[in-house]
């Protein structure tokens, strides 16, 4: 059973029959961020960063974005416990949303878990009036890359040495707008 929350309430995702393994999954944007995240919640989601991630970010990097009204964090739950956030910058006067960091509890991989995480995000975002959302990737992120296919982005761009010593990032894109016509997702 998936459902979701956001700031009007319930709202029920799509059911799919391989979602997470069975579990009943909570997903929420959180309107009011660092307060509805516990201590603990919050040093997970470094933790989950600093193993999974080669230049994770700094305790005051996370609790500025948790703060600050131009990101969207998405958090994924089951029985009261975590298992992955999704941050989003909005880019204001652009519509535009930039996908910073999608984490998940390792055991929870490859059970959807990220697909029904960022399946949710993208249609609030859209609801919410973006066009469009764009990301970096690690080109040595094979499953990174692979996921990110998967869901339908599009590579636009390569940014020479973005990540430093040489390791190059590619720029995916997807828009908002033929979904939201279309009906597809």
């Amino acid at each position: 059973k998936v459902s979701a929350r956001g700031h009007e309430g319930i709202q029920k995702l799509p059911q799919r029959s391989n979602s997470t393994s069975g579990l009943f999954l909570m997903i929420e944007i959180l309107e009011s961020r660092l307060s509805q995240l516990s201590e603990s919640a919050l040093e997970l989601i470094m933790f989950w960063d600093k193993r999974h991630f080669p230049t994770p970010w700094k305790e005051n990097a996370w609790r500025d974005s948790l703060r600050n009204d131009s990101y969207w964090i998405f958090r994924a739950s089951s029985h009261g416990n975590l298992l992955g956030v999704a941050l989003f910058k909005k880019i204001e006067g652009d519509e535009v949303g930039h996908l910073l960091k999608i984490l998940t509890d390792p055991p929870a991989r490859k059970k959807r878990l990220g697909t029904e995480l960022l399946n949710f995000a993208i249609e609030s975002m859209r609801q919410k009036g973006a066009s469009r959302i764009f990301l970096e990737v690690s080109e040595t992120n094979h499953s990174a890359i692979a996921f990110y296919r998967h869901m339908k982005f599009v590579q636009i761009h390569v940014s020479k040495h973005f990540y430093g010593a040489g390791e190059d990032a590619l720029i995916f894109e997807k828009s908002l707008l033929s979904e939201a016509l279309t009906g597809k997702e």
